[in-house]
């Protein structure tokens, strides 16, 4: 990966032949092949990950909403953490992120599950991520997914979340799926950005539900993209 010029220090130390050979055998979302091959590429994954090397513990309490194929837990445990779990709605990609956590070694635990409405509660969690999932769908309410999580932090626990800035509602086609933009209107079909909060928004929530901002970092330009910090209160 790095002849291609991506930063090595947030890329995922795997033989990538193997990851795309798993990938492709669990039939998880052919994405994940490009999330973590360029994932030095991805601004609101590498903001995140550093922030939590630069003021975690290596010892803290990792728990993963929407993990897909395990990437960030991965690259966490290979940056010396241990104590990492994760679910996702999608069989499919727990088991590719079993599968990718055993060829890196790490024992890290995954379970399917719903991040928005889950069975089995965790707790004693000393940072919870959110990362690339919220956004796209429309069932998605803050306020009830800080409420629901607050209990499940330790007393002063963070959540790390990514967010669509509500600025992309004056793009042009933001009412199109990105992928598409290069295609005649008529065959461009609905955008996958969901929901679209500003910075203001996620802190009036952040307050009703028991939370104070720490930190918000960068993220993406299209679509302009930002991470958030919550700290229990």
């Amino acid at each position: 990966m790095r002849r291609l010029g991506w930063r090595s220090y947030h890329e995922i130390r795997l033989p990538i032949g193997e990851v795309n050979k798993i990938l492709d055998e669990s039939g998880a979302e052919p994405w994940f092949k490009w999330s973590i091959a360029a994932r030095a590429s991805r601004g609101e994954a590498t903001s995140a990950m550093q922030w939590i090397v630069d003021n975690m513990s290596r010892d803290a309490v990792v728990f993963e909403t929407g993990c897909g194929c395990g990437a960030n837990l991965i690259w966490l445990g290979q940056k010396k953490f241990r104590n990492l779990s994760g679910i996702d709605k999608s069989q499919s990609a727990i088991a590719a992120a079993e599968d990718l956590a055993g060829l890196a070694g790490l024992p890290i635990t995954f379970r399917q599950d719903d991040g928005l409405q889950p069975i089995h509660m965790v707790a004693d969690v000393d940072c919870l991520l959110a990362l690339n999932w919220v956004y796209y769908s429309p069932a998605f309410d803050l306020n009830h997914f800080l409420s629901q999580y607050r209990n499940a932090l330790k007393p002063d626990g963070v959540i790390v979340m990514d967010m669509v800035d509500r600025a992309f509602d004056k793009y042009p086609r933001n009412g199109y799926l990105t992928d598409d933009w290069h295609l005649p209107p008529e065959r461009q079909r609905p955008t996958q950005y969901k929901i679209r909060m500003t910075r203001d928004e996620i802190a009036a929530a952040a307050h009703s539900a028991g939370f104070e901002v720490s930190a918000f970092l960068s993220g993406t330009e299209i679509p302009p993209r930002f991470v958030t910090v919550l700290k229990r209160c």
